[in-house]
């Protein structure tokens, strides 16, 4: 899981309390960086969305990411990041990130990992 606590970030910038939270980039890569033990040619294509922890919470489940048509050969997959959603609501309520995704099974094992950009607006 992810785990992003504001409140704790704000202070140790000497800044705060954050008032916005917006999605900048999210990538996948395949691992080790220098020398990727395979590609994505497996995935056609991925959504990720937001949601909110407590299913009782009445904030609703959004994309916020997907990439599409993936060219065959990718290492990397940068993700097109669907703008102008707020995702304060969601981070102070405790997150949850899930995906739906299309595509074959891998010819053998793919590891990869992820970086995740949020700005904050304070």
């Amino acid at each position: 899981p992810v785990n992003i606590d504001l409140k704790a970030e704000t202070a140790k910038q000497g800044t705060g309390p954050a008032t916005g939270a917006n999605l900048k980039s999210l990538t996948l890569t395949v691992t080790p960086h220098n020398m990727p033990a395979g590609n994505f040619d497996f995935i056609n294509e991925v959504h990720i969305f937001i949601g909110p922890r407590d299913s009782g919470s009445t904030l609703p489940v959004q994309e916020i990411a997907s990439v599409t048509a993936v060219p065959k050969g990718l290492t990397t997959l940068t993700f097109t990041v669907l703008p102008n959603i707020e995702l304060l609501p969601y981070i102070n309520a405790g997150a949850q990130l899930t995906a739906r995704a299309s595509g074959t099974q891998p010819r053998s094992t793919v590891s990869y990992d992820g970086q995740i950009v949020i700005t904050i607006k304070i």
